[in-house]
């Protein structure tokens, strides 16, 4: 991260390094229950031959992994990681640790609104990294190095491992010029001494809010619609065997078909945001660019799920519209011969009505899916599960 390792290091207690001496070097890897158990584990499993290869071979390389609801999490945004810093600190001289890593699926900022992959505290031997400012692809890998760039740091020296770094100095700390994990930079703070992987504004942004939005899982809004899928067939089933209905699909354009589909999906959106409460307002230290990409998470994540529940029931009319509906009896209604075309706007039609329909079923829904798509959700329930847990013990 940068070469800067020479300082005199404070608030250390036994354990912390020690294992360098002993041959021996624990590296504990902390996650709450909401990152998923397969990233944990195959970080550990790849972890200790990172680890020989890039740090040193000297040692033998142990990666323990612990996910619990009671891990320490960052609240995300401007400083945010400063006090699970400490918490981490905390488990790992309790745990009896050479190193800590907090893995998180929130976001962390730079002060100047950048996304950060990474933040370390050298002083305390600790590191959170946070999965969605790795994106959505080849996530593991760049948190695996990112998690092997902090040890170089901080153990590099004591294990004999000499590097040299270039640097430079810029607005916000010390620069190191050596290529960085997903092509950021690294960044140290003059008031903690804490180093930040900060990426560039730009693609950084744009891959966190990827990240973000997969952290959501935006296609699990459907199956948390369930109140909402039972109003929208049943209005469905009503709709789709009225003549009515037949003759204004067969009168309406495309372009007023399009526009029908559209309000429908945007409507349920919005129902959906509003009565839920999904909607994400800014206060305290939470900075405007989070707001932003908190919000912008969860309109991204409804949209892909009631789209998503938008061609489930397009498709389902359109199968039954097929099976159930003579196309004779239909062009007689329509005045004029039913062919594919006409069945794809009594069903799009139908669609619309439903989704309409199924709006106000998803005001009586309570169910976690639907929350899930807002991502300030995911920290009020990891609190919740980690003072049920601390209850419970």
């Amino acid at each position: 991260m940068t070469s800067e390792m020479n300082e005199p290091r404070t608030g250390r207690q036994q354990g912390d390094g020690a294992g360098a001496a002993s041959g021996v070097v624990v590296l504990g890897l902390l996650a709450p229950p909401q990152v998923p158990r397969e990233v944990v584990e195959d970080l550990a499993a790849e972890l200790p031959g990172a680890l020989s290869e890039h740090v040193s071979d000297r040692v033998s390389w142990k990666v323990p992994t612990m996910r619990d609801p009671r891990v320490p999490d960052a609240e995300g945004g401007e400083h945010a990681g400063d006090e699970t810093i400490e918490d981490v600190g905390e488990w790992r001289r309790k745990e009896g640790w050479d190193l800590a890593v907090c893995v998180t699926d929130l976001p962390l900022l730079h002060d100047d609104g950048r996304a950060v992959v990474a933040e370390a505290s050298p002083q305390q031997d600790v590191a959170l990294v946070s999965l969605p400012a790795l994106g959505v692809v080849r996530r593991r890998r760049h948190a695996r190095d990112a998690i092997v760039r902090f040890v170089d740091e901080v153990l590099g020296e004591r294990l004999g491992v000499g590097q040299e770094h270039e640097e430079d100095h810029g607005e916000g700390g010390r620069r190191s010029s050596k290529p960085t994990t997903a092509s950021g930079l690294v960044v140290r703070s003059e008031e903690d001494g804490h180093l930040q992987l900060v990426m560039p504004a730009g693609l950084g942004q744009l891959r966190l809010l990827t990240g973000m939005v997969r952290a959501t899982h935006p296609f699990r809004v459907v199956l948390g619609l369930s109140y909402a899928l039972t109003a929208a067939l049943g209005t469905a089933a009503f709709t789709i065997t009225t003549s009515t209905i037949w003759q204004l699909s067969g009168a309406f354009s495309w372009a007023r078909l399009s526009v029908l589909v559209v309000a429908s999906v945007v409507t349920m959106i919005a129902y959906i945001t509003v009565r839920h409460g999904m909607w994400y307002r800014s206060g305290g230290r939470t900075n405007r660019e989070l707001t932003a990409l908190l919000n912008a998470t969860t309109l991204i994540t409804l949209t892909i799920g009631v789209l998503s529940f938008f061609a489930a029931l397009f498709a389902l009319t359109l199968a039954v519209a097929g099976f159930l509906i003579d196309a004779g009896v239909l062009g007689t209604t329509i005045g004029r011969p039913a062919g594919l075309g006409e069945f794809v706007a009594l069903a799009l039609m139908t669609s619309s009505l439903a989704t309409l329909g199924g709006t106000l079923g998803s005001g009586l829904q309570t169910s976690d899916d639907v929350h899930e798509a807002a991502y300030t959700y995911h920290g009020e329930r990891r609190s919740n599960e980690g003072q049920s847990q601390d209850g419970s013990g």
